[in-house]
């Protein structure tokens, strides 16, 4: 009898093993996967929501892919606003975006004193920015 439930038991667990795991990332995490492997409409469809309830880290994903036209049209006063309310939360890459949209003069008035206060605000908080520009 103790064989049998001791086989059960087994089975059970091994029946519970390979059962798929749903995923622990979160809905950010989720479009910042998809925003990787480049498919930008499924990183909106994560981050809009956050963005829109406040979440810093998906207003600048968001800010990003306006900036860069990135599965959406290039859209310089859209990605100053996301950029502009994540960087006011203290969102470093927010920071940088915004930086970089004063240094460029893209949507902004080009303004360096600006872009380099916000480039200082981002290192200091230790961004470590990937860029995605070639060259």
């Amino acid at each position: 009898m103790l064989g049998r439930c001791k086989a059960f038991a087994a089975s059970l667990l091994v029946l519970a093993l390979a059962r798929p795991i749903p995923s622990l990332a979160g809905s950010y995490e989720d479009g910042d996967s998809a925003f990787r492997r480049k498919d930008f409409a499924i990183a909106m469809k994560h981050w809009q929501p956050l963005a829109d309830g406040q979440d810093a880290r998906a207003q600048a994903g968001v800010a990003a892919m306006y900036l860069g036209g990135l599965g959406v049209p290039p859209d310089y006063k859209l990605a100053l606003v996301w950029s502009e309310r994540a960087a006011h939360q203290g969102e470093p890459k927010a920071q940088y975006l915004l930086g970089s949209m004063y240094r460029d003069g893209k949507g902004v008035q080009k303004d360096l004193a600006r872009a380099t206060v916000l480039f200082r605000q981002a290192a200091d908080q230790n961004l470590h920015w990937r860029s995605t520009r070639s060259g």
